[in-house]
This record gives structure tokens, sequence and C-alpha cells, in this order.
């Protein structure tokens, strides 16, 4: 291809089972070089044939390679014992907020790959804040969950224990009302498509079906009052 990506090669699955049983700062030297080989540079390759969609989709997306791909190593504060990440991201976020900013990802990890959407840097209130403007516009957004639903892409944050939608009916709207955290994703099993070009066609699939409630979600102000975002080391 044009644009150099190829696929993750083939022995990626086996090096992420083989890193989780050695990744320690004794053997990050050893493993950082198949790491960089087998993950990061396909990775950077898969970014910069992601940006022409990317570009074309929304210009409010974030683009700059140090902002969307994720780097080899992890941060202390949440494994200090495991120095590379065991898994790896592109995330293209809306670069206008600082706080409660929606974004679309892929990830890959030791058993799958994933494609979604979801909110970075959120506050307690500013998600309530969006739940505020979701059922303002229940019919808009129904529609744009719909277009999520059909390719496969539901709510799949941690639920309430009570309903907060008891006027809903059961469906991807009730389930986004009724999640802790914003976000919608779809799983793939480690094989097929992750290994070829066609990768990039996938990707762009799952995007073109969230399209339309990330414009949705990046329609509305944010709220101006900033308390302490909640800290984050998540898969993406």
């Amino acid at each position: 291809m044009e644009n150099g990506f190829t696929g993750f090669p083939r022995e990626v699955p086996r090096f992420w089972f083989d890193l989780k049983l050695n990744n320690t700062y004794e053997k990050q030297a050893e493993n950082i070089v198949p790491y960089k080989a087998l993950l990061t540079e396909p990775l950077i390759r898969l970014y910069e044939a992601m940006l022409p969609w990317v570009d074309a989709a929304d210009a409010g997306l974030e683009t700059r390679r140090a902002r969307c791909v994720s780097t080899p190593y992890r941060d202390r504060r949440y494994a200090p014992s495991e120095p590379l990440r065991e898994y790896v991201y592109l995330r293209f976020l809306y670069a206008a907020r600082d706080t409660e900013v929606p974004g679309l990802f892929f990830g890959m990890g030791g058993d799958c790959w994933i494609v979604g959407l979801r909110f970075y840097h959120y506050t307690t209130k500013g998600v309530a804040h969006i739940r505020d403007a979701v059922r303002a516009e229940p019919d808009v957004f129904s529609e744009a969950l719909g277009t999520a639903a059909d390719a496969g892409y539901f709510p799949c944050g941690n639920l309430y224990k009570t309903d907060h939608a008891p006027e809903q009916p059961d469906g991807p709207l009730k389930l986004l009302l009724n999640s802790r955290d914003i976000e919608l994703y779809r799983l793939f099993p480690l094989e097929g498509a992750v290994f070829g070009p066609e990768l990039v066609g996938e990707i762009e699939k799952g995007f073109d079906a969230l399209l339309p409630l990330l414009r949705l979600f990046t329609g509305f102000p944010a709220q101006e009052e900033r308390k302490k975002t909640r800290a984050q080391e998540f898969w993406l």
C-alpha cells in the first residue's frame, strides 16, 4: 500500500503472551526491541493511513502524532512493576476541550482489538451535563445511536445500580443514560483483518458508524465549572 501499512505482524499474539510473563524492568531493554518492531512501528503506519479519513471527517479532531499514538511505556503511578504497555492505541480527540473530551479510538491487546467512541478527562458534573443534553433531544440521539448499533456499537459503560431513565424503553438510549461512563465500542478477535492492510477500512467503517454521535457530542458547550478530572490509565 502507498501509505506503508500492511497489517500487524502475525507474531504479535505470541509477543503479547510472552510479554505478560516477563514485563519487568530487568527485561525492559530486551523487550523494547521487538515491541517497537512488532507494535510501535506498524501502529505509526496505521496512524498515517488513518489521517485522510480523520481530516475529512472533522477538522476539530486532534491529529498530532504525539497526542494520537500510544507510547510503549506505562505510567509508573498505575503499573510500578510493569514498564511496557500490554496494549497499544490510536485516539483522535476533539481538540477544542480540556475536559469531557469526546474521541474515537482503536486499540489492541493480548486477545482482541477494539474500535469505539468515549469521553476522556471527564468530571462527574460534566458527564451529568452531557446526559442532560441527551435527554433534551432523545429522538436525535436515538437516531445516531441506532446508526452505531446497526454496525455493532453499543453503550458499554458501567451501569448504575438503579434505573436513571425509567421513562425510556429498552435500547441504546436507555443504556447510555444508565451508564456511569459514556462510551461505545466493539471488540474483534485478534485475527483476520488486524494482520492485513484491510484493517484501515475496518476501522474507518466503525468510525463512520460513530461519527454522527461524535458530532452530536461536540455540538454543545462543556460546563464552565471545572474540578479535578478523574485520574485515568485506561486501556485506551
